[in-house]
């Protein structure tokens, strides 16, 4: 109706004929016919469930109403419904009571790309020629090209669709051995989920099958009745880890004598334990707590480096932490003085080298600055002086060694400072810039290993050295 109202607009233009002329052969084009409804929609919008079934009905539906309250996504549904048609080749006329709720239509096509395919009507300024040029306009415009990124967006959201399907097929799917699907065991197991978990690894579980569980509950059920003497908790139970089931002579003959030497053993251990804890006020109350007195007190009454002030956990991080910012400055700083040691001797380093640097890069930087300059000659003489060799430095060759020596002494400088705070909680295996480090960093491993099962040390962190006590347990 919209198009043969403004073909009979156009026969009555008598005014602009040559105007009709050129339009003429455009507007009497035969249409293609429309293109069948897709079975898809696609949502170009954006929309919530409620309004993906308000489009789905209009699409399929002869008659369709929405109905909702202000803010609800009337107008967002209504532009999914016409961006849907356009999409398969259909014409849609929009009328509405009100201005403003055709404008909101049109910016939201607009703002999408989609104006070309609008001609507006409703205002009651617009005239014949506006009308006619923006016709003009949209059948003129050059066909566009979808972006690459169409592409893209369309295989994401299909990969994604192919995975939901796959996940509810998998989900509803009826489990071999044990005919059930993980739907119904979800639903199981989120009955108990107010109960205890108990992590119990059950080895080949995917050829266990419904007698195997009938089985296991059954034996569980036993397990109860056991518990008065086995215990709730059956990993305190004394002969817990113990699954020999031989219950022939040999094999009692054998237990008992295992029995007796570990009965031994603990009446030997028992005393040992005794000592330590009392004697350093520490803890030590079972055979766990032994194995790691041993090992820290055959460590320690070795180690050259570790102190007792390094066994209070704070310090041991403080220390371990700047013995490794150390560890680099001490690699920079015998680099420089190896390259210093090949060309001078020891009083190069009793020679200001930032002074020295400085004066050759700014005061004596010329040709001229130095040609004759007693100051320039003395300077390279003490320098030269410092050579091994005894041969002439030239500039540049002092430029270079006063550049070393002022790193070198700059950055020992710096390891002092940083230093100064941990020496005293070190033992003599700290040689400061020619400190062995791999011997370091390894007794500090070895260290922390023993700090990272959380005992108390008691009186052994207020120990001036521990080394000659430790050598009596660790023997």
């Amino acid at each position: 109706a919209a198009w043969a109202a403004v073909e009979n607009s156009l026969q009555r233009i008598d005014s602009n004929r040559a105007m009709h002329s050129a339009l003429a052969p455009i507007l009497t084009q035969k249409l293609p016919a429309p293109k069948p409804l897709v079975k898809t929609p696609i949502f170009p919008f954006g929309c919530n469930e409620s309004q993906m079934k308000a489009v789905e009905n209009a699409l399929s539906s002869t008659i369709s109403v929405i109905q909702g309250p202000p803010g609800t996504g009337k107008s967002q549904t209504i532009t999914n419904i016409i961006a849907e048609c356009l999409s398969d080749g259909k014409k849609v006329l929009f009328v509405s009571e009100k201005l403003a709720a055709l404008n909101v239509v049109y910016d939201k096509l607009k703002q999408s790309g989609l104006s070309e395919f609008c001609l507006q009507l409703h205002s009651h300024k617009a005239n014949k020629k506006d009308i006619i040029s923006d016709i003009c306009h949209t059948l003129r415009t050059g066909k566009s090209v979808v972006s690459s990124k169409a592409d893209t967006e369309i295989a994401i959201k299909e990969k994604a669709q192919h995975q939901l399907d796959s996940y509810a097929i998998e989900l509803h799917k009826q489990r071999p051995v044990i005919e059930t699907s993980l739907y119904q065991l979800y639903e199981d197991y989120a009955a108990f989920r107010s109960v205890p978990d108990v992590e119990y690894p059950i080895p080949q579980l995917s050829t266990k099958g419904e007698a195997y569980l009938t089985e296991a509950a059954s034996l569980l059920e036993q397990y109860v009745d056991y518990i008065p003497s086995v215990g709730y908790d059956y990993r305190k139970n004394p002969w817990y880890g113990y699954i020999n089931q031989d219950a022939s002579y040999q094999s009692k003959s054998e237990v008992k004598r295992n029995l007796s030497s570990a009965v031994q053993f603990l009446q030997e251990l028992i005393p040992v334990q005794q000592e330590i804890s009392e004697k350093y006020k520490t803890q030590c109350e079972n055979i766990e707590d032994g194995r790691t007195w041993a090992a820290f007190f055959s460590f320690a009454a070795t180690s050259k480096l570790i102190t007792p002030l390094l066994l209070d956990r704070e310090n041991f991080n403080t220390v371990n932490s700047i013995l490794q910012e150390l560890q680099v400055q001490s690699s920079e700083i015998l680099t420089a003085r190896s390259v210093l040691n090949e060309m001078f001797d020891d009083d190069i380093y009793k020679l200001n080298g930032a002074d020295y640097h400085k004066k050759l890069t700014r005061q004596f930087n010329g040709v001229f600055s130095r040609l004759f300059n007693a100051e320039y000659k003395k300077l390279i003489t003490e320098l030269q002086l410092c050579k091994k060799d005894g041969k002439k430095l030239s500039y540049g060759d002092a430029v270079t060694a006063t550049e070393k020596l002022s790193f070198y002494q700059q950055k020992s400088i710096k390891y002092a400072e940083t230093e100064t705070p941990i020496k005293t909680y070190l033992g003599a295996a700290y040689q400061g810039v020619d400190t062995e480090w791999d011997y370091v960093i390894e007794q500090m491993s070895i260290l922390e290993a023993v700090l990272s099962h959380n005992i108390s040390f008691g009186s052994l962190q207020s120990f001036n050295d521990f080394s000659l006590e430790c050598h009596t347990f660790a023997d």
